[in-house]
């Protein structure tokens, strides 16, 4: 009897172990982690020197990139929310914004120029004020360009893709990082956001989103604008995705 049973026992666990080798060996099923709708992937990085800042990657860029060549920027767009209690007019706004604006596109460009030249890549950047002249010939203003499709500019200015930056500004964030500058020095503390800043990378032949970098404008990074652009551009330059493997 004793025999009998332990014969069905190794029986058993022969052929449990045939089974489960059969199911090891089988091929594994095909899964699909990226979900068709999802086209982006997203790295979010936070640190007090550099801010708060998220990352979104197409997850074929280096597909869809292979064959790029030259980039256009477009001029930088910056819009300042007025402070609820500040009694500047809205035109007095509107100016200062505009100046910003004027006066942050080279820097842009420039941080672009700079990295590109620590690297061997076959990228160009055109030059903003070629970019600037067919865009006015084309009487391209700041509105318009808001509402022309990223295929349609690259077409006209020549180039591969379309980099756009935008700065949303908050006057009263602005005020209180002012105040708080002390405090963020002394304690290691990040402030309070002053604003939000976007740099998007379009493809040239169908508009898609291929990479834009959102960040923070922090304390230190909101209440002059040469050094928000200086900080921004320099941050930006050194994740740009041309500039790095993927």
């Amino acid at each position: 009897m004793k025999k009998r049973l332990l014969f069905l026992l190794c029986f058993n666990l022969c052929l449990a172990y045939h089974h489960s080798r059969a199911q090891t060996t089988q091929p594994a099923p095909d899964v699909n982690f990226r979900q068709p709708w999802l086209n982006l992937q997203k790295l979010t990085f936070k640190s007090v020197e550099s801010g708060v800042r998220k990352i979104y990657t197409h997850i074929k860029f280096k597909e869809l990139t292979q064959k790029h060549h030259q980039v256009a920027i477009l001029p930088v767009e910056i819009i300042i929310d007025q402070n609820e209690i500040s009694h500047m007019p809205a035109q007095d706004l509107n100016h200062r914004a505009f100046v910003e604006a004027k006066n942050a596109y080279p820097i842009l460009f420039a941080s672009l120029q700079k990295e590109k030249v620590m690297h061997r890549y076959n990228i160009n950047f055109q030059d903003i004020s070629e970019t600037q002249r067919i865009l006015s010939e084309n009487d391209l203003t700041p509105d318009k360009l808001k509402s022309t499709p990223a295929a349609k500019l690259a077409a006209l200015l020549g180039v591969d893709a379309i980099i756009t930056c935008s700065i949303v500004r908050d006057e009263k964030l602005v005020a209180e990082a002012k105040t708080l500058e002390n405090l963020r020095r002394s304690k290691g503390l990040v402030g309070p956001s002053a604003g939000t800043a976007t740099v998007n990378i379009y493809d040239g032949r169908n508009n898609e989103l291929l990479w834009q970098f959102e960040r923070l404008l922090t304390a230190g990074l909101g209440n002059n604008m040469h050094e928000t652009m200086l900080n921004l551009g320099n941050r930006m330059a050194m994740a740009f995705p041309y500039f790095k493997p993927l």
